[in-house]
């Protein structure tokens, strides 16, 4: 994803935000932006004894530490722009990743203040130790409904092994959310809303400027990351081009950029059409003249049904 990945990362990276994503999706205003605690998306993992001790790391898109009331829950947030039919996988590690971190954390604890005695010792787990949960909710920005399945036995070739082996395989649902089909979007207390909004209004010209309309103080005081996020998930490159001319205050009149574009493509296709209009003249005069009339050409100027005559005679189109 690159770019469209750092934007959106960064988008993210407003605990606000974060929190309002995370309250609607539950159903619930479970957490305020103060709750959120940054932590660092690479995630380790050792396999093996030492000195043949493997180090694996993988990187989440992003991921918080929250405090809900007295008790803590780890949530993280995987980008997707196009289907991953692997994610069951790949979200199951980075969850096991971040319990596995989390565990060799108390057990470097526990040695460093000497709690570990009998079969402890060789663990350096203690009975009375807890990992806090960890939960990662996808979300799908792409404009085709998510057709991969949404948990791993759903990419597992069972073949014809029997019920009561089935049963004992464990499963791994995911949390996904398509952005551009999400029935609560209006619901967001902060621009995540009109970010939303848009994407899931962007399939025609006439629903964009409808919401636009609809929404016009909020688009004409857009956060800057709020414009890029919107500008890369269309794939507007005329958004950006007119981006810079619209900040005002720190912040980004995206009705005007648009205005702009809109003015802009109907008289660059006035002077299209003018280009046009004279380079099809000029092909006929050419025309006539290699046909011996030259006598003829002055009356193309002045003589409309003359000129369309003549551009049908020569099959000028």
């Amino acid at each position: 994803m690159g770019e469209t990945n750092n934007l959106i990362q960064q988008f993210f990276s407003d605990n606000e935000r974060f929190a309002d994503l995370i309250n609607i999706y539950v159903g619930k205003d479970l957490l305020n932006a103060s709750d959120l605690t940054e932590k660092d998306s690479q995630s380790t993992a050792k396999v093996g004894k030492n000195p043949n001790a493997k180090t694996f790391i993988k990187h989440r898109d992003i991921i918080r530490k929250v405090a809900i009331g007295m008790d803590f829950i780890l949530i993280g947030i995987e980008n997707q722009t196009e289907i991953d039919y692997a994610i069951p996988i790949r979200t199951m590690v980075y969850d096991a990743m971040s319990y596995d971190e989390q565990r060799r954390n108390i057990m470097k604890q526990n040695k460093q203040q000497k709690k570990l005695s009998g079969t402890e010792f060789t663990g350096g787990f203690l009975k009375h130790d807890r990992v806090i949960p960890v939960f990662t909710l996808v979300l799908h920005y792409g404009r085709e409904d998510w057709h991969g399945s949404l948990d791993l036995h759903g990419i597992m070739n069972f073949g014809h092994l029997p019920r009561e082996v089935k049963r004992l395989i464990h499963n791994y649902p995911i949390n996904l959310l398509h952005v551009r089909d999400f029935e609560d979007a209006e619901r967001f207390k902060t621009d995540l809303r009109v970010v939303f909004g848009f994407l899931q209004n962007s399939s025609t010209k006439e629903n964009i400027m409808h919401y636009i309309h609809k929404n016009q103080q909020d688009f004409e005081e857009l956060h800057e990351d709020a414009y890029d996020v919107i500008a890369q998930l269309t794939n507007s490159k005329e958004l950006v081009k007119y981006k810079d001319k619209q900040k005002e205050n720190g912040r980004y009149n995206m009705c005007q950029a648009i205005k702009e574009m809109i003015e802009d493509g109907i008289n660059q296709g006035f002077i299209d059409g003018e280009i046009k209009g004279e380079t099809r003249i000029l092909r006929l005069a050419a025309a006539m003249a290699k046909d011996n009339c030259t006598d003829q050409i002055a009356r193309l100027a002045n003589d409309r049904h003359f000129l369309q005559e003549m551009l049908v005679k020569y099959n000028i189109v």
